[in-house]
């Protein structure tokens, strides 16, 4: 369904990040959601639209930038406690 709307509207930001949003709660797709976050950019949204993007983009990167320090520094069982929970925590609280 989203795929058919950018289709019929290819320079609409707002489909771009609500299917950003779909790829991420209900696919698990992080990294396509953060590309279609980039395309929206691209698009020239309006100024919510704009603060939308850069917000999730940030809170995404944040997250993974958690993630892959947590995987070097940790060895063995202690991933859990490497990542800040405030970044995890508003991370998934805002894909909810």
């Amino acid at each position: 369904m989203f795929r058919v709307g950018i289709q019929k509207f290819p320079n609409c930001p707002a489909l771009r990040i609500a299917y950003s949003f779909f790829l991420i709660e209900k696919l698990n797709k992080k990294q396509e959601a953060i590309q279609e976050l980039n395309n929206a950019s691209h698009l020239h949204p309006t100024f919510d639209e704009e603060f939308v993007i850069f917000r999730h983009k940030r809170l995404s990167e944040e997250f993974f930038e958690e993630q892959s320090l947590t995987g070097d520094k940790a060895q063995g069982g202690n991933q859990a406690n490497a990542v800040d929970l405030m970044t995890r925590f508003a991370f998934e609280s805002t894909f909810r």
